[in-house]
């Protein structure tokens, strides 16, 4: 099983035409360009990355039909463009793949981009993270998460967690839905 599958369903599940999501981790755009086809053309996509190399690819993916706004800053300073509740977000921690592996999410600034996701989250939105391990500081990213993320009240949210256990370097999977 492919956890980005699971993740795309995941999400899709509770995003409608016109809603608004967030891209935290922008990437190589495809999680960005299926939550584009998720909110479709009035709806709208907010994503962030530090690097422009990512911005500049997910451009050439997007149709201008598209809601999508893009920014040239890490995600932990998502709270400046999020003018209205978000009903889903999505982050894929680690690095840019076929890119320099040296620049990586960092603990700090993806706890407080978590944090503000959550806040900005609608009633039953949802918020995915795939968190790749595999690199310096990936498992260390995990366990702030995962402490944040237990400290939340069950009766605010549901948390789950996917992981594959004969895998320990495979990305894990974790879904916040807000109650």
């Amino acid at each position: 099983m492919h956890l980005i599958n699971f993740t795309h369903h995941y999400i899709q599940e509770v995003l409608q035409e016109g809603d608004i999501a967030v891209d935290a981790t922008v990437g190589n755009g495809f999680d960005t360009l299926f939550l584009a086809k998720c909110v479709g053309k009035s709806g709208k996509v907010i994503g962030f990355d530090v690097q422009s190399v990512a911005l500049a690819k997910v451009q050439r993916k997007i149709s201008p039909d598209f809601n999508v706004a893009l920014y040239h800053c890490g995600h932990q300073d998502m709270q400046i463009y999020l003018k209205e509740p978000i009903k889903a977000c999505m982050f894929n921690l680690g690095y840019l793949p076929y890119s320099d592996k040296e620049i990586i999410t960092q603990p700090d600034t993806t706890l407080k981009a978590l944090e503000i996701a959550y806040q900005n989250l609608a009633p039953k939105g949802r918020i995915s993270l795939l968190i790749y391990r595999g690199h310096q500081g990936g498992r260390q990213e995990q366990a702030l998460i995962e402490t944040y993320l237990q400290n939340i009240n069950a009766e605010s949210a549901e948390i789950l967690k996917l992981e594959k256990l004969n895998m320990p370097t495979s990305p894990i999977f974790i879904g916040i839905e807000k109650r």
